[in-house]
């Protein structure tokens, strides 16, 4: 936190145009934005309220922006009652001939700094008095497992903490925003997190952090983040990358662009260890060798040396290797674990949850927590919409599945399960978000077909998208629809599935996990596919 004045001497010469010469600068501001709807990502945090949030000393800072704030918010600007706004040469240039404008800042006594060029984490690390290698930050990146990751460390270091304050922890994730135990911000019908938040939050997140005396961050690291450098200054004490498939092709156009913005974790972000899932994808094993090639050390890698499924319990055995040497935990080079979390793709979020937690003993804190990852992972049933069960009669899963591999994983772990219990078909309920990657979707709806014994087809958030053009590039994908049902009302979709559902059936419902609303047109509804679900089940008895 700083004065206005403070500020100023921090930009000094690089100021060139500042309005309200009698202006107050001894006032100090207590957090600066770039986006005025972070203001609701702190709500929840310790006494903070409504009137309390109005109080705050506010600052916004505006820089390298394709679209001029001024131009596109500025009601939301003015509302946000700022003391002050800093903005860049490239931003003041457009508005310096709109007089009115500047009038109406000076009129609402905001302050207005034009700056010649902003490097927005310095003054951030400025703003904060932050040191960045005060503290442990954990980046997880990949097309799908970073909530599982950075959720499962999360919850284990803070259960450490209170044995030990080191393990205080700190979380920035699609679900929720966390600080120590208390949580900032979750998602919901009227607030939709962003994976990882812009630059002016997650350093916000990381003062309190701070002065709350968190030395860990947990932190998902999306490509969308990486390509606009919104993490930018950060220093990372674990890179992880967890495997790369077919997403977002809508905003990175080729996989080769996408793999690109997600590798620059790795080469353009200096950390201390990288843990990589190189053995089981493509891109894992592109991305180990090009950090070879420019001798990259501490690099962590494993192999899944037995995997066996059993009811409802998961047993594996991990060979953990550094920099192409095996290496010993607690004596052993073969590392075995047993957890309720059922499949493949939860085994391979595990093993990077564990490397990550065993550098995190042996190599930050020096201290031997790490057979507690063991019985932590006995007591996890579920991870909060990631392949959990919401009923038993009939058997109903609920994931967030909502690309080709996802669905393929979740499936066949579904195909494991049901061999294993003696169980009957595969019911799987899916569609696609509009708006977003199409190359997609006629790849789920091949793989969902192939796999599943009945698919309904229905919307997922279909956002501006008509749902049925949406449901027709998904058909495009399959060949046979005999066993194929198309409901674009998702509500309809589930009911229908338990409808034809006997006890012994599966019914998996993808696409949304944890979210309670769809997106329709450009408003958020209320809707949750796990209580669809309980207030059918409430009502009717399933056919034996």
């Amino acid at each position: 936190m700083k004065t206005i004045k403070q500020i100023k001497d921090y930009f000094n010469k690089e100021i060139i145009f500042e309005n309200l010469k009698d202006f107050n600068d001894n006032i100090l501001l207590e957090l600066i934005f770039s986006n005025t709807k972070n203001i609701n990502y702190i709500k929840n945090y310790n006494d903070f309220n409504q009137k309390k949030l109005e109080r705050l000393s506010k600052g916004l800072i505006f820089s390298n922006t394709t679209k001029n704030p001024f131009l596109f918010y500025k009601d939301e600007i003015l509302a946000f009652k700022p003391a002050l706004i800093i903005v860049d040469k490239l931003i003041y240039d457009q508005i310096i001939n709109n007089d009115n404008l500047i009038n109406e800042l000076s009129s609402s006594q905001i302050k207005l700094l034009v700056i010649k060029y902003i490097k927005l984490d310095d003054f951030l690390k400025f703003f904060y008095d932050l040191n960045i290698k005060d503290l442990n930050i954990y980046g997880v990146t990949g097309t799908n497992g970073k909530t599982s990751i950075t959720t499962i460390l999360y919850h284990l270091s803070t259960d450490l903490a209170n044995y030990n304050e080191l393990f205080k922890s700190s979380l920035i994730g699609t679900i929720k925003y966390c600080v120590g135990n208390n949580i900032l911000s979750k998602y919901d019908v009227d607030n939709s997190l962003l994976t990882t938040p812009d630059t002016s939050l997650i350093y916000y997140l990381l003062y309190l952090s701070k002065i709350n005396k968190v030395k860990n961050v947990f932190m998902e690291v999306s490509s969308h983040s990486l390509d606009q450098n919104r993490p930018q200054g950060l220093y990372f004490k674990i890179s992880s990358f967890t495997n790369l498939t077919i997403d977002h092709l809508d905003y990175h156009k080729t996989i080769e662009n996408y793999f690109n913005a997600k590798r620059k974790l790795f080469f353009e972000y200096p950390n201390d260890f990288i843990v990589i899932n190189k053995n089981y994808n493509n891109y894992g094993k592109i991305l180990y060798n090009q950090l070879k090639d420019i001798n990259k050390k501490n690099l962590f890698t494993y192999v899944i040396k037995d995997y066996q499924f059993e009811i409802n319990k998961t047993n594996f055995v991990l060979n953990i290797y550094k920099d192409n040497e095996l290496i010993e935990i607690e004596n052993s080079v073969d590392i075995s674990f047993t957890t309720n979390l059922i499949g493949l793709f939860n085994v391979n979020n595990l093993a990077i949850a564990f490397i990550n937690f065993y550098i995190m003993n042996k190599e930050i804190f020096e201290v031997d927590y790490v057979k507690f990852f063991r019985e932590y992972i006995k007591s996890i049933n579920f991870l909060e919409g990631r392949l959990e069960q919401i009923s038993n009669e009939p058997i109903v899963f609920v994931d967030y599945a909502h690309t080709p591999d996802a669905l393929e994983n979740i499936i066949k772990t579904l195909i494991e399960y049901k061999k294993s219990l003696n169980l009957g078909d595969i019911y799987v309920v899916f569609g696609a978000g509009g708006d977003r990657d199409k190359s997609k979707r006629p790849l789920m709806g091949k793989i969902v077909s192939s796999l599943a014994d009945k698919v309904i087809i229905t919307s997922d958030n279909p956002r501006n998208e008509d749902p049925l053009d949406i449901i027709n590039d998904i058909l495009k994908g399959i060949k046979d629809r005999d066993n194929v049902i198309v409901e674009p009302d998702r509500e309809e979709a589930i009911i229908k599935a338990l409808n034809s559902m006997k006890l012994n059936d599966i019914l998996l419902i993808a696409g949304k996990g944890h979210e309670n609303y769809q997106i329709i047109e450009n408003k958020r509804i209320f809707f949750s596919d796990k209580e669809v679900v309980k207030n059918f089940l409430s009502k009717i008895k399933i056919n034996k």
